[in-house]
């Protein structure tokens, strides 16, 4: 995660007028973690469907 120049930074790169109010905490959360989660599930899901088809193929010859 990229971290805005300064001493020391807690907030990463959305400025920390973002941060302000729930509603924007919401939204984020919506926007950016959704997704991020969804596509990392991905693809584990087809690493773990080529590991089975990889399994499956080596079981049948």
């Amino acid at each position: 995660m990229k971290f805005l120049p300064g001493p020391k930074n807690t907030f990463p790169l959305p400025r920390k007028s973002l941060f302000n109010s729930q509603v924007n905490i919401g939204r984020l959360r919506q926007l950016v973690w959704r997704p991020c989660k969804k596509s990392r599930k991905k693809k584990k899901d087809k690493k773990r469907k080529k590991k089975q088809e990889v399994e499956i193929y080596s079981k049948n010859q």
